[in-house]
């Protein structure tokens, strides 16, 4: 019994040990790993017990995290014919349509949300740069393309839409200030649809006519998501410039006409799923039993307000035909 309770406990401490050292090798925290791999609120706290060896997971659960890939999914070019730099980069998204193209090479990225930037890493192998208020513009690096998506809560439907009054609205100009030094073929920003019309189109006129001013040629325009075979009614405004010194055929771009591909959600969920998203057929059934009780106790509430109601119009009436009586 001991020696079982002794193999049973090295077992566990084995797989602990194999648990965090793969963690440690994807960069991530408990918590990070156990929302990757899909486990359910207070992960965190399975991941640590694991590692300290209490207890362990299930055989498909431990699968789920040993086999987490750790390769990077899209290294970066060592040869490309274009260089770019990806300022206010996210997770990397705008990135990955130049990358696909295969004639890219990143050779700087700067994204201030440490979440981000950790989510960055895991696609590209490479860790952004900060701050980008904090970095000058001799220490990036020479390039072609220069790709931004400058913060947009300033001009957000959503937001307050103070504009430049805002400080992440005047990040734009962090952008000019770069464009400036480096001097770009080319690039491309995108915001929200409502950049262009915010504050009855001076946002975006102070904008345009900026770039302008340092000599490129600059082309707009808005597109949607669901357009181009998106389940999603996302719409951006695109901003796309020209050297017009060394791009010489800069009036012959065009933007692409949208396929508007009809999809739905149904289109893109997957049709194999694990069965640890799946409920089970217990737990489906208690849902489907709460949905009849809650159902009876609404029927049952509409009768008590109805109940309430007529009683007031009877104590209503009384007053009425007691007043009636004393006068």
């Amino acid at each position: 019994m001991i020696t079982s309770i002794q193999n049973n406990e090295e077992k566990c401490q084995c797989i602990g040990t194999l648990i965090k050292e793969k963690r440690i090798r994807l960069n991530m925290t408990q918590k990070e790993l156990a929302d990757a791999v899909g486990l359910a609120k207070h992960g965190d706290r399975t991941i640590r017990r694991w590692e300290s060896g209490i207890g362990s997971p299930s055989k498909l659960e431990l699968n789920q995290i040993l086999l987490f890939p750790e390769d990077v999914p899209f290294g970066n070019k060592d040869n490309a014919d274009y260089t770019m730099i990806d300022l206010f980069a996210g997770i990397g998204g705008t990135r990955l349509g130049f990358q696909l193209t295969g004639r890219t090479k990143v050779v700087f990225s700067s994204e201030i949300d440490k979440f981000a930037a950790k989510t960055y890493k895991s696609n590209y192998g490479e860790e952004p740069s900060g701050d980008i208020t904090l970095i000058h513009e001799e220490e990036i690096p020479n390039h072609d393309i220069l790709v931004g998506g400058f913060p947009c809560q300033a001009f957000s439907q959503a937001g307050k839409k103070l504009g430049f009054e805002d400080t992440r609205g005047t990040l734009f100009f962090e952008i000019e200030r770069i464009i400036k030094a480096k001097r770009p073929k080319a690039f491309l920003l995108e915001n929200v649809k409502n950049l262009k019309s915010h504050d009855k189109g001076k946002t975006y006129s102070v904008i345009k006519t900026t770039l302008e001013d340092l000599g490129y040629a600059v082309y707009d325009n808005v597109f949607k998501a669901k357009d181009f075979g998106v389940p999603q009614n996302r719409e951006r405004i695109y901003i796309v410039g020209f050297d017009i010194n060394s791009v010489p055929n800069y009036a012959t771009f065009e933007f692409p006409n949208p396929p508007k591909i009809k999809v739905s959600v149904g289109d893109v969920l997957e049709q194999n799923v694990s069965e640890k998203y799946t409920i089970s057929d217990a737990l489906w059934d208690g849902h489907q039993r709460r949905k009849i009780e809650n159902k009876k106790m609404e029927k049952a509430l509409d009768i008590l307000y109805l109940m309430q109601k007529v009683l007031i119009l009877i104590l209503s009436l009384l007053d009425t035909i007691k007043m009636a009586v004393k006068y």
